[in-house]
């Protein structure tokens, strides 16, 4: 079999140097045996392999060839704008409705509490981590009675998420980023070396009322991510029943609260979420 005209300057030429040629265009693609027709000058070649360049040849690129002595012919990249593009997933932290604090002063050892009530704290909407006080901590007091034994405060936290997912986006879920800042040295002793966030769910669409505690889910509560010390973050996905309700809107928030003392510590959270974007133009 003779071949072509163009096949055979190149292998003339292969044979002649190693030198690079020139910029050829992709005139077809030969899927099945992996190779390409490619138009260099004004003679078609075919049989030009490609080697794993980052692209997937398409009719009317523009690549790179270069020759050597043993193969021949090889496509190395393209100078176009047709690329195949992975679609990166993204993610974002939810803006938080910045909603209440609550708190409930007890005594130490499971004592009745004196009410609970608003403390006048409310988060301002945004992205910036939402500090938790978690469990009955105990309150310093001013006096010189050695005998003195202070009262337990416990702190819960209700938030609503506003959740924005962009059109066309895929796979959206939910995760919440726990950090537990390093601690002072007055709060050595007082927290346990390993604590996990105390997660409640919630349907307030405002802020509950003050003087009760505050009503959690009874389908989506108590959910416990991974564990973490002092000085260390950690990411968990929500569960995917919790990761859909909250997306759908059949969940409007999430609490953070724990009345035993076994769970006293200092967080950070912020609520994540992650989306595969829509295909862009050249995807």
């Amino acid at each position: 079999m003779i071949p072509d005209l163009g096949r055979a300057t190149a292998d003339m030429l292969a044979r002649m140097t190693n030198s690079g040629w020139r910029v050829g265009t992709v005139d077809a693609v030969d899927a099945a045996t992996g190779t390409l027709t490619l138009l260099l000058g004004e003679e078609p070649v075919s049989g030009v392999t490609w080697n794993a360049s980052g692209y997937s040849p398409v009719v009317g690129d523009l690549v790179n060839v270069i020759w050597d002595r043993s193969s021949g012919l090889l496509v190395t990249g393209t100078n176009s704008a047709v690329l195949v593009k992975e679609v990166q997933d993204v993610t974002v932290v939810v803006p938080s409705s910045g909603w209440v604090r609550y708190n409930e002063t007890r005594a130490p050892g499971g004592g009745a509490g004196a009410g609970w009530r608003n403390f006048g704290f409310s988060p301002s909407p945004g992205t910036d981590p939402l500090e938790v006080v978690q469990g009955p901590q105990p309150q310093s007091g001013d006096t010189d009675d050695p005998s003195y034994v202070p009262e337990l405060t416990s702190w819960a936290y209700v938030m609503g998420y506003t959740i924005n997912i962009p059109a066309g986006a895929t796979n959206a879920r939910l995760l919440l980023r726990s950090t537990r800042p390093a601690l002072f040295d007055w709060q050595e002793g007082t927290q346990q070396s390993l604590v996990s966030p105390f997660v409640r769910g919630h349907n307030y669409t405002t802020a509950p009322p003050f003087e009760v505690e505050p009503t959690w889910s009874a389908t989506y509560d108590q959910w416990r991510p991974v564990a973490v010390t002092p000085g260390e973050s950690t990411t968990s996905p929500l569960p995917a029943a919790w990761s859909s309700a909250l997306l759908s809107g059949a969940l409007k928030g999430l609490g953070f609260y724990s009345a035993s003392e076994s769970d006293v510590a200092n967080f950070e959270v912020q609520l994540l979420l992650t989306y595969t974007p829509p295909a862009g133009p050249n995807a």
